[in-house]
């Protein structure tokens, strides 16, 4: 009984630090809630099987960096806005 005991206790700490590690590198990535969903809840991890059809848009801007370096942040997010509003009409019908 002794030993059944023991090795309660073994697991338990096992199973807190292999938490505890989990948490630390999740929390670079994810939102507290999204990590205290997959911890918490035993279907927590279904977010990771879900397959979905994505598209991904990739673009390159020929001279935004040095215009970054030159504008206010508040100026770079109005450009970003404008074309990434345009991007996303153009999906829309007409």
């Amino acid at each position: 009984m002794l030993a059944f005991a023991g090795s309660a206790i073994a697991l338990t700490q096992y199973i807190t630090q292999s938490a505890t590690k989990m948490r630390k590198t999740l929390d670079r990535y994810l939102t507290d809630e999204i990590v205290a969903n997959i911890l918490e809840t035993p279907s927590g991890l279904k977010l990771w099987q879900e397959r979905r059809k994505v598209t991904v848009l990739v673009s390159d801007f020929r001279g935004f960096s040095a215009i970054c370096e030159q504008l206010p942040s508040e100026e770079v997010v109005k450009i970003l806005n404008l074309y990434l509003g345009t991007i996303y009409r153009c999906d829309q019908p007409l």
